[in-house]
């Protein structure tokens, strides 16, 4: 009986044994644990806001249409046909190769883009020269351009051309002199008419500083600018679309201008433009009486008739002499607009010395005070002249008088 239940004791301990080894197998290794997926932000620049986008891992759970539905959304920008802005940039020209404008060199004209600007040398007296762009004619247009005079002993000039290219409207003339003064012509018929008679104005600057020139073409209105100050507006039924370009004219030969930065802008919306200033238009007159209005100055005017067809000038009595002296006639008063006889031309010395200028010109000797100017009445031809201010110098030179014309002649350091 011991032997039996010793019997059953041991297989119930090899059972245990059995049990127990089996439940001490050693299992399949387990997988390192990876780490979770680190959330990655993604910035999106947009115009005009930022958007920020998350990019959630895969076991992460979509969010719901109600978390997206209070995200602030950016309304997409409304595109027009036409720019908000009263204007906007249509063309920009900095002179640079390959040239915009004509390039050409010829006896009496050479032309080109140098130095990022576009030259205009012209070699005859009394010359003048415009050119156009390419481009389609227009309206409703703004023109800026820099420019400045780099050669030259006597009047030069230059300007904005617009009206041009079409049988519709006559050439127009934004004209800036190196004398500080502005004008406006119509080339019609080969003549030039003026819109705007010469007229100085303080926002020039004069001889060869860099002026900003500035026209607004708008319907039959043209405004006038010159270093962003308003000058004068025209309006004329007879203005049209046309094309634009650059105007250069001088007085004697070898006179020089450069113009730069060229910028062209359309009109969107209609620009409240000012109203145009009363002018006086240097129209043919009769010779008036004019009356000498200087601070601190008189004149004694005793009589002299001058060798000048149909001119009687008051001016002092000379003695009877043998001598071959050149008759001095007095300063004929200075006004800002000088009247012309039908069949006259006018010259208008300017001195912008210091000290007075001896100015003789048809056989007839002028004084013209410092920082002063004198009108002199001529017949239409040509005039040899000779200037001598002390201290200074003198000079000698040719002026053309043309009839209905008024000519400027300044001297001045350049």
């Amino acid at each position: 009986m011991k032997s039996l239940c010793a019997l059953v004791s041991s297989l119930i301990a090899i059972m245990l044994i059995l049990l127990i080894g089996c439940s001490n197998t050693p299992n399949t290794p387990t997988p390192t644990a990876q780490p979770s997926p680190t959330l990655q932000t993604v910035e999106i620049t947009a115009t005009p806001s930022t958007i920020i986008a998350t990019v959630q891992p895969a076991s992460t759970a979509s969010p719901s249409i109600a978390a997206l539905s209070t995200a602030t959304e950016t309304p997409a920008p409304t595109l027009t046909g036409i720019p908000s802005t009263q204007t906007f940039q249509l063309f920009v020209d900095n002179f640079s190769s390959p040239c915009n404008l004509p390039e050409q060199e010829t006896l009496s004209l050479v032309t080109k883009c140098e130095g990022e600007s576009y030259t205009i040398l012209m070699k005859e007296s009394n010359q003048s020269d415009w050119t156009w762009y390419k481009a389609e004619p227009q309206d409703n247009l703004v023109i800026e351009v820099d420019a400045a005079v780099i050669a030259g002993t006597t009047q030069v000039s230059y300007g904005i051309a617009t009206h041009g290219g079409t049988l519709s409207s006559d050439p127009t003339f934004f004209d800036v002199m190196s004398s500080g003064q502005y004008a406006l012509y119509r080339y019609s018929n080969s003549k030039f008419i003026p819109l705007l008679a010469p007229t100085a104005a303080v926002a020039i600057r004069p001889g060869s500083a860099i002026n900003h020139l500035k026209t607004v073409v708008q319907g039959n209105q043209l405004a006038l600018y010159v270093n962003d100050q308003w000058l004068n507006t025209v309006t004329d039924a007879s203005f049209s679309i046309g094309k634009f370009g650059v105007f250069a004219a001088t007085q004697d030969p070898g006179g020089k201008v450069a113009f730069t930065n060229l910028r062209v802008s359309k009109i969107n919306r209609p620009l409240a433009l000012p109203a145009a200033q009363a002018t006086v238009m240097a129209q043919p007159a009769a010779i008036q009486t004019l009356t000498l209005a200087v601070p601190r100055l008189t004149v004694a005017v005793p009589t002299l008739t001058l060798a000048v067809p149909r001119l009687t000038v008051a001016v002092p009595t000379l003695p009877t002499s043998k001598s071959t002296a050149v008759p001095t006639a007095p300063v004929p008063p200075v006004v800002a607009k000088y009247p012309l006889p039908a069949d006259k031309g006018g010259l208008i010395v300017q001195n912008f010395y210091g000290n007075e200028n001896t100015f003789t010109i048809a056989n007839v000797q002028y004084k013209i005070p410092g920082n002063g100017e004198v009108f002199i009445l001529l017949d239409p031809g040509k005039y040899p002249w000779s200037a001598f201010i002390p201290g200074t110098g003198q000079a000698h030179g040719t002026s053309v008088i043309q009839e209905g014309r008024l000519t400027r002649l300044p001297f001045a350091d350049r």
